[in-house]
């Protein structure tokens, strides 16, 4: 999605806030989709619901359209930041493979997961 896109979107639609951590500011949110843009992966951080933590990866069709998710959520305390540095590879390398299982073309994979803390390359 463009920035026009984005910033049209989020005009048509209210920010509410599900917690105290949900991003309800528009330049907040577009700069959290850029990060996400850049990871290949998102992560909701409690803002959705508390004590709740998710990663997302889209799955994408063979024109590389995003078509669908897979995704991993567990309460925060099971799901720290050092298993979301450990889980994100493997999502990755999930949704790339349900990609290309779809026909996406292994040259439009081109988004490696990042390496592991210890993994070799």
């Amino acid at each position: 999605m463009s920035r026009p896109e984005q910033r049209a979107f989020i005009a048509r639609n209210r920010l509410t806030a599900m917690t105290s951590r949900t991003i309800i500011d528009p330049d907040l949110l577009i700069a959290h989709l850029d990060s996400v843009a850049e990871r290949g992966y998102s992560v909701d951080d409690e803002e959705n619901e508390e004590h709740t933590r998710c990663l997302g990866a889209a799955v994408l069709d063979h024109h590389g359209a995003p078509i669908g998710g897979i995704s991993v959520s567990a309460l925060t305390f099971d799901l720290d930041r050092a298993k979301v540095r450990t889980c994100a590879p493997l999502l990755l390398t999930a949704a790339r493979d349900a990609s290309q299982a779809l026909g996406l073309p292994t040259s439009r994979s081109t988004r490696q997961p990042p390496a592991t803390p210890g993994s070799r390359r």
